[in-house]
């Protein structure tokens, strides 16, 4: 492979995100250590471990995935992209200082607080749970983002 050589970007393909839903069903409901989680489920029946519990960076788990023997619930997905930001999270500020949050999954879920922020209000970007996942991939082209949104190779087109 030759490095010096400029490569060529592929576009995304978003259609290659699940074969069952739309990019645009995914919304955002968890974010951890750099990793954003997404599902097709209503931000109210998606849950996961102690969800309900504050701090929920010291109590909460990731999204439960779809269990095809619980025939109670129709099927979804999760999906999940890894980011780069010098926006904060209710658990961790801009210099990587964790703190325990005062909110609980579900809180944040229910736009209690944004899942990204700015701590100082300097930065008006806020990023919500409920954001969907074509528009959370665009996030890196704002200004005040200053970071990068990564996808799995296989949504690259071939």
């Amino acid at each position: 492979m030759d490095t010096n050589k400029e490569t060529e970007t592929k576009p995304c393909a978003l259609q290659s995100v699940s074969s069952t839903f739309k990019p645009i069903d995914f919304k955002l409901c968890y974010i951890e250590d750099g990793l954003a989680y997404f599902t097709t489920q209503s931000l109210q029946d998606q849950w996961g471990d102690d969800w309900n519990d504050a701090p929920y960076d010291c109590n909460a788990g990731t999204p439960y995935t779809y269990d095809d023997r619980r025939k109670d619930k129709e099927p979804y997905e999760i999906v999940t992209v890894a980011f780069t930001t010098q926006l904060d999270t209710p658990s961790v500020d801009r210099s990587g200082i964790y703190r325990n949050s005062k909110y609980s999954v579900e809180m944040i879920n229910n736009k209690e607080i944004p899942w990204l922020y700015d701590e100082f209000n300097e930065i008006q970007l806020k990023v919500w749970a409920g954001i969907s996942l074509p528009d959370f991939l665009m996030l890196s082209k704002h200004p005040d983002f200053c970071g990068d949104v990564f996808i799995p190779v296989r949504w690259l087109e071939a």
